[in-house]
Parts: C-alpha cells; sequence; structure tokens
C-alpha cells in the first residue's frame, strides 16, 4: 500500500484538489441561484442541468481519450472547468449563470472520465482495489475539506468567492497533472506497418448487451441512485426535517458522517477487494446500502438518523469502489475508454433518474415509501449480482523458482 501511494502520489493528489471544491459548490449554486430572484423549480434546475451535462459528457470523452488520448482530455476537461468557474464568479444573471454551469460540468465528465482511465492504464489489476480506495479516500478527503473552507470564505466575501475556490482548486490539480501525469494510452502500431490492421478494430456494440455488462449497469444504477445523490439528496434533508426534527446543522453533521464513515471504510474495503474479489466486497455494500435506507424510511429520532447514515456510508464506501474496480476490469485495453465512458453514462443515470421517480413515489405514497422503494431496487441488486455476475479478480501469479 504504502509502495502504492509513493509511486502514484501525484495522481492520487489530483482527485484531492479537484474535489475541494465540490462541496461548496452543492451550497453555492442554490444560494447563487437565489440571488437572482430564481423560483425554487429554477434553483433546482441548475443541479440537474449540471448533472444532464455531465451525464452526457462521458461517453464522449471515452469515445475521445481512445482516440485522443488521456492527457489531452484530462487537462481540456480541467480547463474548461477552471475558466467557466471563474465565469460563473462574474456572471450578472440566472441563464447566464446555468449556461456557464452545464459547460463546466460537460467539461468535468472529460476530467472525471479521462483520470478513471488513467487509473486503469497504470495500476495492475491485483492492486486496484487499494488504488480505487486512495483515489475514493484522496476525493472524499477534498469534499471533507470543501465545505468547511467555502462557509469562511462565503461569510468573509460573499457567496461568489465559491466560485473562485472551485477555479483555483482545479486549476492546481491541473498544474499536478500537466507536470507529473504522463501519456497512458496504448500505442497502437501505425497502419500499413508489418503485422498492424489497416484501421484499428472498434469495440463491438454487442460487448453492452452481453450479462456481464448487462449485470455491472444494472448495480451500478441502483448504487447510484442513493449513494451519490440521486433520491437521497432530494429527500433526505427534508424527511430528516418532518420526520425526526433534526436542523440543518444536525443534518450537516449527519453528512458529514457519512463522507467519514465511507473515507475510512474505502481503505479495508479497497485490500479486501484484491485479496477475496470483487464480488464478496461489493455483496455486502449493496446489503449495507438497502439495510441504510430501509432505516431511513422509519426515522423518528437524531440518533435513528445518525445510525442510517452510518450504515449507508459503509455501504457506500464498500460498493462504489467494489463497482469501479469490476469495470476497470471488464474494459478491454484497446477500447478501455470508449468502455469506460458508455457505463459512467449509465451509472450517473441513476443519480439523474431517481429524484424524478423517488420524487413521484414520495408525491402519491409519502416519502417513507420513497426510500423502501430504493430498498427493494438494492434487494434486486444484489440478488442479480450474487447470481449472475461475474469475478475477476485477477490472481498473483507465483514467483518462479530460482
Amino acid at each position: 500500500m504504502f509502495s502504492l501511494i509513493r509511486r502514484e502520489l501525484p495522481l492520487f493528489t489530483t482527485f484531492f484538489f479537484s474535489s475541494l471544491g465540490f462541496g461548496g459548490m452543492q451550497m453555492a449554486r442554490p444560494l447563487f441561484s437565489a440571488s437572482f430572484g430564481a423560483s425554487l423549480m429554477m434553483i433546482a434546475f441548475v443541479s440537474t442541468a449540471s448533472a444532464v451535462a455531465s451525464l452526457l459528457g462521458a461517453p464522449v470523452a471515452g469515445w475521445l481519450s481512445d482516440r485522443w488520448g488521456r492527457r489531452p482530455l484530462v487537462i481540456t476537461g480541467l480547463l474548461v472547468r477552471v475558466v467557466t468557474g471563474f465565469a460563473s464568479f462574474a456572471a450578472g444573471g440566472y441563464w447566464e449563470f446555468l449556461i456557464y454551469e452545464c459547460i463546466g460540468s460537460f467539461g468535468l465528465s472529460f476530467w472525471n472520465t479521462g483520470i478513471s482511465v488513467i487509473v486503469a492504464d497504470v495500476i495492475a489489476p491485483e492492486n486496484r482495489g487499494r488504488a480505487i480506495a486512495l483515489r475514493t479516500a484522496s476525493a472524499r478527503l477534498g469534499v471533507l475539506c470543501g465545505p468547511f473552507l467555502s462557509g469562511i470564505l462565503a461569510e468573509i466575501f460573499g457567496i461568489r468567492s465559491i466560485f473562485l475556490l472551485n477555479a483555483g482548486s482545479k486549476m492546481v490539480a491541473l498544474l499536478i497533472f500537466m507536470a507529473y501525469i504522463r501519456e497512458t494510452r496504448p500505442d497502437r502500431a501505425a497502419p500499413g506497418t508489418a503485422g498492424a490492421p489497416a484501421k484499428p478494430e472498434r469495440l463491438p456494440l454487442s460487448t453492452f448487451f452481453k450479462r456481464p455488462f448487462a449485470v455491472l449497469a444494472l448495480t451500478s444504477f441502483v448504487i447510484y441512485m442513493v449513494s451519490q445523490g440521486g433520491a437521497f439528496e432530494s429527500l433526505f434533508p427534508v424527511h430528516a426535517t418532518g420526520a425526526a426534527g433534526l436542523s440543518t446543522v444536525q443534518i450537516g453533521w449527519g453528512l458529514s458522517l457519512l463522507n467519514l464513515v465511507s473515507f475510512l471504510i474505502s481503505f479495508p474495503g479497497g485490500m479486501l477487494t484484491d485479496r477475496y474479489g470483487r464480488k464478496p466486497v461489493l455483496l455486502p455494500g449493496l446489503l449495507l446500502l438497502g439495510l441504510g435506507t430501509a432505516l431511513l424510511s422509519g426515522i423518528s429520532s437524531v440518533w435513528m438518523v445518525m445510525l442510517s447514515l452510518f450504515v449507508l456510508g459503509m455501504g457506500d464506501g464498500l460498493s462504489t469502489g467494489a463497482t469501479l474496480v469490476l469495470a476497470m476490469d471488464m474494459a478491454p485495453p484497446q477500447h478501455r475508454g470508449m468502455f469506460l465512458g458508455i457505463w459512467m453514462f449509465i451509472d450517473r443515470l441513476g443519480g439523474v433518474l431517481a429524484p424524478i421517480v423517488m420524487g413521484s413515489v414520495a408525491q402519491v405514497f409519502g416519502i417513507p415509501a420513497a426510500f423502501m422503494t430504493v430498498t427493494g431496487c438494492m434487494v434486486v441488486a444484489f440478488g442479480v449480482m450474487w447470481l449472475l455476475g461475474p469475478e475477476t479478480r485477477a490472481r498473483r501469479r507465483p514467483a518462479a523458482a530460482p
């Protein structure tokens, strides 16, 4: 583990700085939109539109990373987010701000996809669990620090200063990346040379209709419904306030607890993923996510809320890393970008659709029924992964006798 940290420290550092402004942006977007007199619907639309832009950018980024290269893709994505961050700081109206945020989110999807492909390129399969754990921990640390810094800046300099923090942190990540991270795309022999095809083979479309990918896509879709926003981000604050009487401060502490538990569990989760396999870690993670959402449906006190978030944090720390490792294992080396781009599109689709579907369920049957619906989806994903899911762990080869 320590040798991996030393070798890939610049790579993991970029995750910290790229995530530093994320937590603050969750606060800045709605407050800044409200400052222009936007309605509640239009305030929520900023986050939705940004999520859709990121969703659409993932497959485009995957396609470009295989043909254009990983470095140009990541550099472009970070640069776009830096420029739009400064533009959002200077925005003079709601629609101008919305356009900047959508462009920035589209560019940021280039970073997210390209850097994931680089991790898959440079990390051996037998070490991917630990590498993803370190990536997750670095990003989570940035998310934990971001809101604290953003709150101080907003208090002293105003809400616009959060956009400068977001742009500045992305700039630091960009400079580190340009200085230390090399191009990792597998070299292709020039067309016409001996043994080289006239054109690179394309990734068969049938790859995305085979059972292994279908199971992975379903599992990732369901996890993203709750662990990265989705129904949880849309419904939890309202539910915690109404059903358990939590204040905004207590809700903030609860979210910090969730992120902290996920941060702490990611290290042992990554080591277990490499040692015992992807499914033995992913399956308990799905069960814990299902249990956490079931507990949330019946909350009535602050302690029940904290218990639910603790369980969700454990499930998030185990499941999100295991699914990413599984996707990297399944990706063909020559088409890794396209494969991961399509997978990320489906992965994030859960976060985009979940608020709509779960919001409709909550409107008709109540918020507890919405969380129980998520629990049911988790149970289905667990059963499908258990019975039909692939195991891709690479076994270490025994050392050759001298």
